[in-house]
């Protein structure tokens, strides 16, 4: 994404190196929302007690999980059975979620990259870097 947006959008170096890694480490509190609100769903399905402590291991799994995950398909499927596993919560039924897993990651992913892009054009027209190169 750096050498297109680099070279064909002629953004400047120095916006794209800041902006677009910038971008991909805060798009990743949608991932761990995501996470999140996909174990609270299969956990509702199973009937499982959603105790305070529970939503707590929950939350912070689904972050820690989202920090190393890269902007890609699919990435969350793995992430969702480990938050799953640790709050002891069954994974058998991680098919429902996985059904429309496809075409919500396509979704995010193109929305992420999207927005990381022009947020970098963003910076590079506010900062007028143009006349660096």
């Amino acid at each position: 994404m750096l050498q297109c947006v680099e070279c064909k959008a002629r953004l400047h170096h120095q916006v794209t190196r800041l902006t677009l890694p910038l971008g991909a480490i805060i798009n990743t509190n949608a991932g761990a929302l995501y996470k999140s609100v996909a174990c609270i769903f299969i956990a509702q399905y199973e009937g499982v007690p959603l105790t305070i402590g529970r939503l707590i291991i929950i939350s912070i799994t689904s972050a820690l999980v989202s920090i190393g995950t890269r902007n890609l398909p699919q990435n969350g499927n793995l992430g969702i059975l480990a938050v799953l596993t640790v709050a002891g919560i069954p994974n058998e039924n991680v098919s429902l979620i996985m059904a429309a897993d496809w075409i919500l990651n396509r979704l995010g992913v193109t929305v992420n990259t999207i927005s990381d892009v022009v947020g970098a054009g963003v910076i590079h027209h506010l900062t007028s870097v143009t006349d660096l190169a």
